[in-house]
């Protein structure tokens, strides 16, 4: 299923379609979707892929296809925080054509 945030097209699983009409989305600077939540009285900013998969204290969601408008279950994991930073720093290195 498609959603358009912020004039850019969001991919969800249909399973998923309720769980995100639920909320008001935006894109943070990053370009990941995030709304906001209201959580001890306090807002804070909640990311697309958190909600839709609520990893547990000390992981991360990580994006299979590096394309962070795609919320596809199919297309994102639950990864320890060493992990994340793994993943990261190949596609950093991947970067450059003169390493």
């Amino acid at each position: 299923m498609e959603f358009n945030v912020d004039d850019k097209i969001i991919l969800v699983d249909d399973a998923d379609a309720q769980t995100v009409s639920a909320h008001k989305w935006h894109l943070t600077a990053d370009g990941h979707a995030a709304t906001f939540l209201i959580q001890n009285d306090k807002r804070r900013i909640a990311r697309m892929h958190k909600i839709l998969l609520n990893p547990p204290k000390g992981s991360a969601v990580y994006h299979k296809n590096r394309k962070f408008l795609d919320y596809r279950r199919e297309n994102l994991i639950v990864v320890s925080t060493s992990e994340i930073q793994r993943l990261h720093r190949k596609e950093r290195d991947k970067t450059s054509e003169w390493r």
